[in-house]
């Protein structure tokens, strides 16, 4: 009887410590999930804040033709040209701003 109570004793122990073992990779495997929907939440933010350099820094372009020699389109009306370079305009002062605050 003794050895079945050291045995009982034993899986118990061992069963306390899988279930510690358990909720450790439990909260690792939530902590990781958070962190994942995070960064691709940052990575989003990177691509929109790219985009945004680029509009404050090229202005709009006109596709992938943009620039091309082979390709030259008709500029747009001047009311949209104004527009485009209002908004460009308006991102890189934007820009300048936090950069300034950034100590740039």
């Amino acid at each position: 009887m003794e050895s079945s109570f050291g045995t009982l004793h034993a899986l118990k122990q061992k069963n306390a410590e899988l279930m510690k073992a358990q909720q450790r990779v439990s909260t690792a495997c939530k902590t990781h999930k958070e962190n994942a929907a995070r960064m691709v939440q940052r990575w989003d933010d990177l691509c929109d804040r790219g985009k945004y350099l680029h509009l404050a820094c090229h202005g709009h372009s006109s596709g992938s033709s943009a620039g091309s020699p082979k390709h030259q389109e008709s500029l747009p009306h001047e009311f949209y040209q104004n527009q485009t370079s209002k908004v460009s305009q308006c991102a890189f002062l934007q820009l300048a701003r936090e950069a300034e605050k950034m100590g740039g």
